[in-house]
């Protein structure tokens, strides 16, 4: 856990924004979707936020990662999709 975190920090720090903002996906290979601001489930491989300031990154090796953006109504989100979380639909939870 703690080579992830510094992992994290040196990314945020190379992109030129502060790691504290920096939420990722708790993976559990399925379509759960966390809405930031309501309640933090245990695991989830999507999340969405209308907050300004945060940054939203998924894990990805075998999966791939998704980032969404709609700049009219000023939502973002990320995902994780493996494939079990694909055929279970993650993509469209999110959206």
């Amino acid at each position: 856990v703690a080579v992830v975190m510094e992992n994290k920090r040196r990314l945020a720090l190379h992109a030129g924004f502060h790691p504290l903002p920096l939420q990722s996906v708790k993976v559990n290979h399925a379509s759960d979707v966390w809405v930031l601001g309501q309640a933090e489930p245990d695991s989830y491989d999507s999340m969405v936020t209308n907050q300004s300031g945060l940054v939203l990154t998924a894990p990805g090796a075998d999966c791939m990662p998704i980032l969404f953006a709609d700049p009219v109504k000023r939502v973002i989100g990320a995902a994780h999709a493996g494939w079990k979380g694909t055929l279970m639909g993650v993509a469209m939870a999110t959206v």
